[in-house]
């Protein structure tokens, strides 16, 4: 192996591991859905959150994952119930659009907005 191929090895692994997911940002659904979802917002630090109207107002505190080279699994707790675990999956797809599915039912459909989706603690 010549001299100077492991640094270029090693620079390309670091710069992949460095590029955020496409999961990544502040996402707006695409009208109305039974969820009364809003926006979904996934941190690069693999945090997220979203809020929800139905059945019942809540807000919910996630950690995700990645799955995939598209998608994402979302561990989640509402507000309302914090002994209420429930997983969700975001798919990006191309031209930043996503969709956000529970047990294989899409609840929204989203567009990727240009919002720096850093999550605040509060």
């Amino acid at each position: 192996m010549k001299p100077g191929f492991v640094p270029v090895i090693a620079t390309a692994l670091l710069l992949s591991a460095c590029s955020p997911h496409p999961g990544t940002g502040v996402w707006q659904a695409n009208g109305q859905n039974e969820q009364g979802i809003d926006k979904l917002i996934v941190s690069f630090n693999g945090r997220a959150e979203f809020s929800t109207t139905a059945p019942q107002a809540a807000r919910w505190h996630c950690f995700w994952a990645g799955i995939d080279k598209q998608q994402i699994e979302l561990n989640c707790t509402p507000s309302t119930n914090p002994d209420d675990k429930q997983i969700f999956v975001l798919t990006a797809m191309q031209a930043g659009q996503a969709q956000l599915m529970q047990q294989n039912k899409t609840l929204a459909t989203l567009t990727l907005l240009d919002e720096d989706p850093t999550l605040k603690d509060q």
